[in-house]
């Protein structure tokens, strides 16, 4: 049977063993969700995405647009939806699963 100091000292020892894979995982994130990294590596995807922000802006000025826009929202974010769990997936199974 582990005695009381053994016992102290492996709790510590896991106590620093979370605190660094937090740790890890913070950075791992942070650099994963960088938005300046994300810029860096794909300028075009930020000027498309702006390009589609301006022209739905746009539209919204109109009433044909207005209705237009209301029937692309839902497939649009469905997409999108798609998407981002690909995304997040493929992120937790990298971070995780190596």
């Amino acid at each position: 049977m582990a005695t009381r100091i053994q016992i102290e000292k492996n709790i510590e020892k896991n106590r620093e063993n979370l605190v660094h894979d937090v740790d890890e995982m913070k950075k791992i994130v942070k650099d994963y969700l960088g938005i300046k990294k994300q810029i860096e590596k794909k300028p075009g995807n930020i000027i498309l995405a702006a390009t589609f922000i301006g022209f739905s802006i746009a539209l919204l000025g109109t009433k044909t647009g207005r209705s237009i826009l209301g029937k692309l929202i839902k497939p649009v974010t469905a997409i999108g939806t798609v998407y981002l769990s690909k995304k997040a997936s493929g992120f937790l199974k990298k971070s995780f699963f190596y």
